[in-house]
């Protein structure tokens, strides 16, 4: 013991030594490693910024394209009922006095459109004469993409002079027949404003340009309109590198009047151009105080280690008794993250009998049609197969800050802190193992089928045992429930369902995924009845799409089902039936609805007879 002793004390002073020398020589060279990493520091704050700019504009945008897209919906349904030219023109004039009136679609003028051989406006403007809507830039775009949304690049609006992109999108009958054109403008004021803004120092300066390197922003009216390539060289070298596909990062730039600027430049999404300068003076200005403020840090730094150092050392004697504890509660496994929702500092700190009460949401995921597998396996492939489903799925679990509660043969279940991690690593586990052929193909996985349920709820987690083995539980009806919302897969033939709610404990703002309401049920051996939404996510491209195209209907046949509107129900689950063969959700609740309006069933939810 005391030869170690003394060995920890020389290892001690060499350890502050050397820290001693990194720190002065770090010091030394500050200088010089600043600049460098001033400047990756400024290309990501740019990067971050004009990631955020281009995520605020491509959202302000979406509003109004997404406002089209259900108007466009909307028109085709009175059109396809019959109603009149008037009809039409007063949707579209309450329509538009109701966005402008609670301002949700960002520099919005209004909603117009070539319907039906006339010109129908939603502020109602008259167009002066010789104006011709089949040559205006929204109806040549929108005649391009033939059903689908189309953009056009800035333009003069013939109403308001003022600059203008435009949404528009043909409108086409059931049988392929064109309807006309619907558009809605976004005035680009607004828009070049907060473009203007974007800047990493107080005299920086950001700018906007359209697809052909027209200037749209500018702190300088001058340059509006103007190419980026006519300010002068640099400019052209900036504009060279984004035609290539380039990214412009911390270039060297002088403007007109021969300013040195440090510039940004990348491209968006829907092929304009956003940048921002930042002057170089105050570039080298912020390059000196951090210098300093590295030098100061570096030597409080050296002189903290080397007390940490020091301290560290004395204690090995007295940690020896924890490492041994520690040594021994490792053998009783217990996940990591279970011991924090306790609220324990320390494995080695469990016992018997901790406990929390805590809103998990709780997924289970199950390999269908195992125990036909297994049969024509041996020992050896039958758990090489198991175990390679659960190694792709437990990193996908972690990645989302999951963790497994325990496998039980063929299936899992598992514990996630927050709703919205616990879809997301549903639907990635989902697209790997079973949508994704180089997986599948690769761990010799082709027939594979697998059911995922997720439910939220408040439940009890501990640790119980005996004094020799140590396991976590989780003891909930919620936990039942998850495992029969998996069960119901089964039943609907999907990949993946989750509770209402669950979804009630995700925000709005954090739903990135695609799911439609499949209405209330009753699992089985279960009194309790549960709204169930299917996550589409985790379906084919083709198919999902098909599901996205039938949502809003299906939806509304649901609520109809609720409601015990059966005969509404099944005539519209026999169309989007009909629309989507695959659909067997919308067989089910046919059938559903008929045997309700045949007698045989009174109750508007579904009673599951099969775990």
């Amino acid at each position: 013991m005391k030869k170690l002793k003394k060995s920890n004390h020389s290892v001690r002073y060499r350890q502050i030594l050397f820290v001693c020398f990194a720190f002065t020589l770090m010091i030394a060279i500050s200088f010089t490693a600043t600049n460098i990493i001033l400047r990756r520091h400024l290309a990501h704050e740019a990067e971050e910024l004009l990631r955020t700019t281009e995520l605020t504009i491509a959202s302000n945008l979406r509003e109004a394209a997404t406002t089209l897209i259900e108007s466009s919906f909307t028109i085709q349904h009175l059109i396809a009922r019959g109603e009149s030219q008037e009809a039409i023109h007063s949707y579209m004039v309450a329509i538009t006095d109701w966005l402008e009136s609670e301002d949700i679609v960002y520099g919005f003028y209004g909603i117009y459109g070539y319907v039906r051989g006339d010109y129908l406006d939603g502020t109602n403007w008259e167009p002066p004469p010789g104006y011709v809507p089949q040559e205006r830039p929204w109806f040549i775009a929108a005649k391009e993409k033939r059903g689908g949304l189309a953009e056009t690049i800035p333009y003069v609006d013939a109403q308001t002079g003022d600059v203008v992109i435009s949404y528009s999108q043909e409108l086409i009958d059931a049988f392929g027949e064109s309807l006309g054109v619907l558009s809605i403008d976004v005035q680009l004021d607004q828009v070049g404003e907060y473009v203007k803004t974007l800047r990493l120092s107080d005299s920086g300066y950001g700018m906007l340009m359209n697809q052909n390197f027209e200037i749209i922003a500018h702190p300088d009216p001058v340059y509006s309109g103007k190419r980026l390539d006519s300010i002068n060289g640099d400019y052209q070298k900036a504009q060279a590198m984004l035609e290539e596909g380039i990214p412009v990062i911390t270039l060297s730039v002088t403007d007109s009047n021969n300013i040195r600027h440090i510039s940004f430049f990348r491209r968006l999404d829907n092929g304009w151009y956003i940048g921002s300068m930042t002057p170089f003076h105050v570039f080298y200005n912020e390059l000196y105080i951090m210098a300093l403020i590295l030098t100061l840090v570096g030597a409080a730094m050296m002189i903290t280690l080397s007390f940490i150092i020091s301290r560290q050392h004395r204690s090995i004697e007295n940690n020896t008794d924890a490492i041994l504890r520690l040594n021994e509660a490792s053998r009783r496994f217990v996940p990591t993250q279970f011991v924090k929702i306790l609220g324990v500092d320390s494995i080695t700190n469990l016992k018997l009998g901790d406990s929390v009460q805590s809103v998990i949401t709780v997924l289970f995921f199950d390999i269908r049609f195992f125990s036909i597998h297994s049969q024509m396996m041996s020992i050896n492939q039958t758990f090489d197969f198991v175990n390679k489903v659960f190694g792709i799925a437990g990193t996908i679990i972690q990645k989302h800050n999951g963790f497994v509660d325990k496998y039980m043969g063929d299936a899992a279940m598992v514990l996630f802190e927050r709703a919205g991690d616990a879809v997301k690593a549903g639907i990635e586990i989902y697209r790997t193992l079973i949508l994704n052929k180089s997986t599948l193909i690769t761990n010799g996985m082709d027939n594979i089928s697998i059911g995922i349920g997720a439910h939220t709820g408040n439940v009890m987690l501990g640790i119980i045992g005996d004094t020799e083995h140590y396991a976590s539980t989780v003891i909930s009806k919620h936990v039942n429930t998850a495992s029969r919302i998996e069960g119901l897969t089964k039943q609907v033939k999907t990949g993946m369902l989750i509770s209402a709610d669950l979804m009630n404990d995700i925000s709005e703002g954090e739903r990135d995924f695609d799911f439609r309401y499949l209405g209330m049920v009753n699992p089985a051996l279960s009194r309790e009845t549960i709204g169930i939404f299917e996550v589409l996510d985790v379906l084919p491209d083709d198919i999902r799409n098909r599901r996205l195209k039938t949502r809003k209907y299906f939806e509304s046949a649901v609520r109809n089902f609720l409601t015990e509107n059966y005969k509404t129900a099944a005539e519209r689950f026999r169309k989007v039936m009909e629309f989507d063969k695959t659909d067997e959700s919308a067989k089910l609740f046919y059938k559903e609805a008929r045997a309700r309006l045949e007698g045989h069933d009174k109750r508007n939810v579904f009673s599951f007879n099969v775990k």
